[in-house]
């Protein structure tokens, strides 16, 4: 409900009806941001990582980033859901 100032019955009004929709109401991800980018931008370390025999190596650099250079870094992983193990 929306309250007016002097919260006089007039100024109550009812919310907006709730529409069923496939996608999110107010913002989507896609495609993705760069985050890399972004953090490269910045000044820090930033890389993707879109085969899952990357994923290592590329934490490594990052942790070596960190460690060494006092940097902040980012490993923007994006993988398809088929190589996530679940067991």
């Amino acid at each position: 409900m929306n309250v007016g100032p002097s919260a006089s019955p007039a100024q109550l009004t009812p919310p907006p009806p709730i529409r069923s929709t496939k996608t999110p109401p107010f913002a989507t991800l896609e495609p993705s941001p760069r985050f890399e980018h972004v953090i490269r931008a910045s000044g820090g370390h930033g890389e993707a990582v879109r085969e899952p025999k990357e994923l290592m190596p590329a934490l490594e650099r990052a942790l070596k980033v960190v460690k060494e250079e006092k940097r902040q870094a980012l490993v923007n992983v994006c993988l398809e859901a088929s190589y996530v193990k679940t067991s």
